[in-house]
């Protein structure tokens, strides 16, 4: 039988678990070892012990139990299984293409949670393309094939033979196992539930005002009428409670925080994140409050030894005994170096380099693609661990995420949320209405309107058992549906804010003079398309309200050092040398910085190094293997409109064949759509490819390529071109996604020169300059918006 168990408080659920059923002979069964310790410290506060395991080792115990040892050797986890899927589909589908792999993949293992049932899978799939939809399919197929077991197909598994009740004399089938915590259970688990139910005692703890609002393809709902019992536990109603709440001003957190009067008396700070992480830890300004947040103590690790692969490989193919070698290398120095964490990462990517050499003849060679599923695999096998304050005099005094509200009872909190937090966000899936259609009639579909549900009446038993109060950032509660939503029916008390941060705004009065127009820039050109006081500001009046200190570096000085190391060495080097980089860029740094006293100078060559060393290895390769001749702040000169147009290239670049273009970035912030390059809010490249049209250095006919790369992220980096053939060539060399190929490319060349002949002429006429900013985002980075009569 299953027991649904309607409660308003969860104290209340533990309570009557406890005082129905002998708790030594019950299971509780949690999604997470956090809920588990959550389950087993409410029973000891109802002096009670109970057996609480994750939903993981629950499955293991019962595999163990009733599966033949045959089953069991073919059960494999998600590493193993994208491992050897990945393998099969190189050797049998002949296609090399990761994305297209990676996409049929994730689809199967979303689908799977569903059915394992090929027919299923089949109908399900006619909504999507062919091609895909083919992949699919064959990847199922395959699995089912070699009777592999997958999570999914466990649970499947576990129900057929429960269901068909030829148990070992072993195996206890009469058991009372809760399952605790979960805020969706998928089809496959839903069905295991089912099947448990037919002997045991199934109990599931659950909101009875989410269950009343839930509908029928939620997963509540899903459980057969005739083996269900409904057990209503409320008796009590909600107690209406005024709250305090203070507001801050953005990014002023830790102030508020800082200067709150009765912090010593706070028990916990709960910050509204879906999980702690290291980043929103950060923001608490208090030594003395205790956290854990997980933590990836291998990823820095993990991306240096997989660039340094990729350099090798150079998205070549190379002999595996050669990659080998060259791994082997690499552990040498590591454990030279004693860098215990690089020497982890390094025996697990020889073996599965040895065992991805072992699947087939045909991994004698190694190209991305096996790259790809090599070091995905190999990062899902990393181990994980936690970080926690180590500071001795921390107390019992707690920072805590939304996951942990079941668990903070009878304590002063402080409640704190900031736009950078995630807040209640609701999951949900990503299907199509038609394929959600389908999938509604064999199992149930995840809601972010439920997870909203359960999490609002999760927040509303946190604030009756505490004394709560709100930090809350100005204006949140009003931009965000959902907070409001959830914070709907609360009595909030504005408290008194001691941090007081009332501004005074003086805006810039001027009275606007013309200026004859000599020369033009593409800064200049496009710093007046954004707003034409902006220009003025600049350009006639030359006001500039930065305020710069001798004892720093600003981000235009660092973005200039850049430029340099990158033009430096390739004047020095010809392909990629370590010992020629570190030079060049040590070299910059002491001709910028020397001996003045610069703040965070340590930081700024920490920023040089990893800001351009990606950058200059992938114009290597570019160069080389283009056979490209390069030029470093290429200057030109020209006279098309009767004003001068002026200006250098960051990088301008040829040979016999080919045009390129490139500007240095340190974000991606102007470029990080297609769309802004394509409509020509940022003017720059079109800017530089129509004067180098102009004075005859570019010719439409040949292949061009101009673009943005972004010193901070290389893989974010955006180009475009004219060429087909180019675009997937430089795609699989420099293995970035955001190359486009242009059909329309000459006709965007001469729409852009026609808007740039009438941004001229309204430019020369203009004697108002008035604040027309393009967009809005315009604003959020002009440096005169705080003395601005647009407010």
């Amino acid at each position: 039988m299953i027991n649904l168990l309607l409660h308003r408080k969860t104290n209340d659920s533990f309570k009557f678990i406890a005082d129905n059923w002998k708790l030594n002979d019950l299971i509780v069964v949690t999604p997470n070892p956090g809920t588990a310790d959550l389950v087993r410290n409410n029973f000891d506060k109802l002096g009670k012990s109970v057996s609480s395991i994750t939903i993981s080792k629950f499955m293991k115990d019962e595999l163990n139990e009733l599966l033949p040892d045959d089953v069991l050797e073919n059960y494999k986890g998600k590493s193993e299984i994208l491992f050897l899927l990945g393998a099969v589909w190189k050797n049998l589908h002949n296609e090399d293409d990761y994305i297209a792999f990676k996409r049929a993949f994730n689809i199967l293992t979303e689908f799977r949670s569903y059915s394992v049932e090929e027919s299923v899978l089949e109908t399900v799939l006619e909504n999507y393309d062919e091609e895909l939809a083919h992949g699919v399919l064959w990847l199922n197929r395959f699995m089912e094939n070699l009777s592999i077991v997958d999570e999914h197909k466990s649970y499947f598994l576990l129900a057929e033979i429960l269901r068909a009740g030829d148990l070992p004399p072993s195996y206890k089938s009469e058991k009372n196992i809760v399952f605790y915590g979960f805020d969706f259970l998928t089809a496959s688990q839903i069905d295991l539930l089912k099947a448990l139910g037919l002997r045991s005692t199934i109990i599931i703890p659950f909101f009875k005002d989410v269950y009343e609002k839930s509908v029928a393809v939620d997963w509540v709902n899903w459980f057969d009428e005739h083996n269900l019992k409904i057990l209503d536990i409320v008796q009590d109603k909600q107690i209406v409670k005024d709250y305090k709440i203070l507001e801050f001003a953005k990014n002023y957190l830790a102030t508020e925080l800082d200067s709150f009067e009765d912090i010593g008396t706070v028990d916990s700070i709960v910050l509204a994140n879906r999980g702690l992480t290291r980043e929103v830890v950060q923001e608490v300004p208090l030594a003395n409050f205790h956290y854990k947040v997980s933590i990836d103590i291998f990823s820095e690790k993990f991306e240096q030894i997989k660039n340094s692969i990729y350099l090798f490989v150079k998205n070549k193919s190379v002999e595996t005994i050669n990659l080998q070698a060259e791994v082997k290398n690499i552990l040498d120095l590591s454990i030279k170096e004693n860098d215990f964490r690089a020497i982890k990462v390094v025996l697990l990517l020889l073996k599965k380099l040895n065992d991805w050499d072992d699947l087939s003849e045909k991994h004698k060679i190694i190209n991305s693609y096996d790259l790809e599923i090599i070091f995905e695999s190999l990062f899902l096998d990393l181990p994980r661990t936690n970080l926690t304050t180590l500071d001795s005099r921390s107390t019992e005094k707690k920072i805590m995420s939304l996951m942990d509200l079941d668990s903070i009872k009878k304590q002063k909190v402080i409640w704190a949320m900031s736009s950078d937090h995630s807040g209640f966000m609701g999951v949900g899936g990503n299907f199509s209405d038609s394929v959600e259609k389908y999938l509604g009639a064999i199992g149930p579909i995840r809601r972010a309107d439920l997870d909203l549900l359960i999490a609002q009446s999760r927040f509303n038993e946190f604030l009756e058992d505490n004394d709560v109060v709100f930090m809350i950032q100005k204006g949140l509660l009003k931009e965000k549906a959902q907070l409001s939503k959830i914070f709907e029916g609360l009595s909030l008390v504005p408290s008194e804010n001691k941090l007081q941060m009332n501004q005074t705004k003086k805006v810039i009065s001027l009275d606007k003079r013309k200026e004859e127009i000599s020369y033009l820039s593409a800064s200049r050109l496009q710093k007046y398309k954004d707003c034409p006081l902006k220009y003025y500001v600049s350009y006639i009046e030359k006001i500039e309200p930065r305020v710069k200190l001798p004892s720093q570096i600003d981000v235009l000085e660092l973005g200039s050092m850049e430029h340099k190391i990158i033009e430096e060495y390739f004047k020095a080097t010809s392909g990629w040398d370590e010992s020629s980089y570190e030079l060049t860029v040590n070299n910059i740094f002491q001709q910028k910085v020397g001996s003045q006293n610069i703040v965070m100078s340590e930081k700024i060559l920490v920023e040089l190094f990893s800001y351009t060393k990606q950058t200059i290895q992938n114009l290597v390769l570019i160069k080389e293997k283009l056979n490209l001749d390069f030029y470093f702040e290429h200057s030109f000169n020209s006279n098309p409109y009767g004003v001068g147009f002026t200006g250098s290239i960051d990088l301008y670049a040829k040979n016999e064949n080919l045009n390129l273009i490139i500007d240095f970035k340190r974000s991606d912030r102007l470029f990080n759509s297609y769309t802004k390059m394509e409509e020509r809010e940022s003017i720059q490249l079109w800017f530089y490819f129509s004067r180098l049209k102009e004075l005859g250095k570019i010719d439409v006919t040949k292949s061009n390529l101009l673009g943005y790369i972004n010193l901070s992220d290389f893989s974010t980096s955006r180009l475009l071109t004219n060429d087909k053939f180019l675009e997937k060539h430089l795609k699989d060399l420099l293995g970035i996604p955001y190359i486009k190929c242009l059909e329309d490319f000459d006709e965007l060349v001469e729409e852009y020169q026609e808007s740039e002949k009438l941004l001229i002429e309204r430019l020369q006429i203009d004697n108002e300059f008035k604040a027309k900013p393009f967009n809005k985002s315009v604003c959020d980075f002009c440096s005169i918006k705080n003395v601005c009569e647009r407010g």
